[in-house]
């Protein structure tokens, strides 16, 4: 008695979680094609008022990013902001683009060492002299991929053309 009981409520579970929309995601497929990524890339550990009152040594910091990724290609091309601030100068700040490009390669879903989200990928490529790894989430039925970066500060999201 007790066995059917179990059975009927794991059925009667599933079924709702079905109905719900609970179940795995069926658009995990490798992400494909090209989108347009916007990412900020905040620096909580660095003291703003201190260099905008004149503090502290002059510093570069990555501020965000503007690209193109293209899955199909393996492709990225960026555009990031970067602020200088100078030391000594009282609010004094320079303002640079940094553009480039790379070829990428692409790992998952869900076996990355750094990422346990089941249905997510990762990019890694090269830029400004370091190894660049970036966590890939389809959402929106595929049409848009959510993206946090692994040692780099960073998230956006990228949209499909």
């Amino acid at each position: 008695m007790k066995s059917k009981s179990i059975k009927g409520i794991l059925l009667g579970l599933t079924t709702i979680c079905a109905v719900a929309g609970f179940v795995p995601n069926a658009s995990a497929a490798a992400p494909t094609g090209t989108c347009g990524l916007v990412a900020s890339m905040p620096h909580p550990e660095f003291d703003w008022w201190a260099y905008m009152n004149g503090g502290g040594a002059t510093v570069t910091k990555n501020m965000d990013v503007l690209a193109e990724i293209n899955f199909t290609a393996k492709t990225i091309n960026y555009s990031i902001t970067q602020f200088t601030w100078t030391s000594g100068a009282p609010g004094t700040f320079s303002k640079a683009t940094v553009a480039g490009n790379a070829i990428f390669t692409m790992a998952g879903p869900g076996v990355n060492t750094t990422n346990t989200t089941p249905n997510s990928y990762q990019i890694t490529f090269t830029a400004g002299g370091g190894t660049v790894v970036l966590n890939v989430l389809p959402v929106n039925s595929g049409n848009t991929y959510l993206i946090q970066g692994i040692g780099d500060r960073l998230s956006g999201v990228c949209q499909l053309f």
